[in-house]
């Protein structure tokens, strides 16, 4: 009965294992993201491309925001519905 038992623990641990293998996964997605944005963003800065350089300098923090929150808060998930909400309070704290 303990082999039983204690499948069901490896079985639990596996569980937390792949969230957190899921969650690092996303992170990485979302810095790389976030880094694209910000080498596009100093690439238009310099081709006098301000307006285009501000929006996508914008993304790359909105995608640092939501890797923070995904990371830090994860049950705040129905927030994520909201990015809009998200990036207007990550900008302002900018």
């Amino acid at each position: 009965m303990e082999d039983c038992e204690s499948g069901s623990r490896n079985g639990d641990h596996d569980t937390v294992k792949d969230d957190e293998l899921s969650l690092i996964a996303h992170d990485k997605v979302q810095a790389e993201k976030a880094l694209e944005e910000a080498k596009s963003a100093w690439d238009l800065y310099h081709e006098g491309k301000l307006q285009e350089s501000i929006d996508s300098a914008e993304r790359a923090a909105q995608f640092l925001a939501e890797r923070y929150i995904s990371r830090f808060f994860p049950s705040l998930v129905a927030v994520d519905a909201n990015n809009r909400f998200l990036f207007t309070v990550s900008k302002q704290l900018l």
